[in-house]
């Protein structure tokens, strides 16, 4: 019922809007001005996408090692396998390898670094295209993982391009999942421009592709930005909907760190809407999250004495003496215990 109630005639029309938004990404490499983009539409093959997969077992090691946060032993798993590809000389293993050597260099914070592996991959792709192998598959991951560095670097309008590059292949080739996540990538440049009506379209577009689609892969962080967006244009019943919607998803994912952050956008839309008693509920979810949060992470004390203090203050509104005492010696338990 409540979802019925959010759908009104504007939703509608914006849907109808959407679906010629579709229609027009399948064919915009046709009418595109940019020559770049015409270049790559006649040069190389979708059937790339089709190709099988590489596959070593060291790269499950090496993902092991990621996941684990052991970046140094990962980055000599990857190191070893990359030996093996030009000892054989397997081209595509030698690109697939030095793509996720670039994304680690990333994760680690050393960018010239990533920047160099991925400039060997354009040399790289380069060489293939002149021996008449252009691989277009790699020739667009390769765009958009120098799209994720300038994104990094805060270089905003090159990392629109690049991811523009990206999109512009993978609409021609169909490859609907990497659209998604492109799109998403596209509308957070903007987010961080302060060009939200922009970002605004791009959120829109990928949710809309998303959920079409049934991929789901990154619904709830283009709902969870809607929902900053409509918060900072203050319509506060449009940034619920999304919100409330983004961490739907993220409790069926259990991605715990997201579901504080949603829960944390709602409960400051209830302080900014002076409901007090909803900002409590929303504040003291958070602080239940947080507790079951890796303490490791870095951001995680500085959020639990922002939430407490939120509670604190709340309570004090609301004159509630015993909940304000409670939470008072919650924060100076942690502030002891550190």
């Amino acid at each position: 019922m409540f979802l019925l109630k959010c759908i009104n005639s504007k939703i509608i029309r914006l849907n109808i809007f959407l679906l010629f938004f579709v229609i027009s990404l399948i064919i915009i490499n046709n009418c595109s001005d940019d020559k770049n983009i015409k270049q790559i539409s006649s040069d190389y093959n979708c059937d790339d996408f089709n190709d099988p997969e590489i596959w070593d077992t060291r790269y499950r090691i090496a993902k092991t090692s990621y996941l684990e946060g052991s970046y140094e032993d990962a980055l000599e798993v990857y190191n070893n396998i990359l030996i093996d590809a030009y000892n054989t000389a397997n081209k595509l293993k030698i690109i697939l390898t030095k793509e996720n050597i670039g994304l680690l260099y990333i994760k680690m914070g050393k960018y010239q670094f990533a920047e160099k592996t991925f400039n060997e991959i354009e040399f790289e792709l380069h060489k293939m295209k002149k021996q008449g192998r252009p691989n277009i598959k790699y020739l667009a991951t390769n765009y958009e993982n120098i799209g994720r560095l300038q994104k990094k670097l805060k270089k905003y309008s090159d990392s629109t391009r690049s991811f523009e590059t990206a999109l512009n292949i993978y609409i021609k080739c169909k490859q609907l999942n990497r659209v998604i996540i492109c799109l998403n990538h596209i509308g957070a440049n903007y987010f961080h421009e302060g060009k939200y009506d922009e970002s605004l379209n791009y959120f829109v577009k990928a949710a809309y592709v998303d959920r079409t689609n049934s991929y789901k892969i990154s619904l709830s962080l283009s709902y969870f930005y809607l929902g900053k967006i409509y918060i900072l244009k203050k319509d506060y019943k449009k940034a619920k909907y999304y919100l409330h919607n983004a961490l739907r998803l993220d409790r069926e994912r259990k991605s715990t760190d997201n579901i504080f952050q949603d829960l944390k956008l709602i409960a400051e839309i209830y302080v900014l809407e002076d409901n007090w008693l909803k900002a409590q509920n929303y504040y003291s979810l958070c602080y239940e999250v947080l507790k079951n949060i890796d303490k490791k992470k870095l951001w995680v004390d500085d959020q639990i004495i922002n939430v407490l203090n939120n509670l604190i203050n709340l309570y004090k509104k609301t004159k509630d003496e015993k909940s304000f005492k409670y939470y008072q010696d919650e924060l100076d338990k942690f502030r002891i215990s550190k």
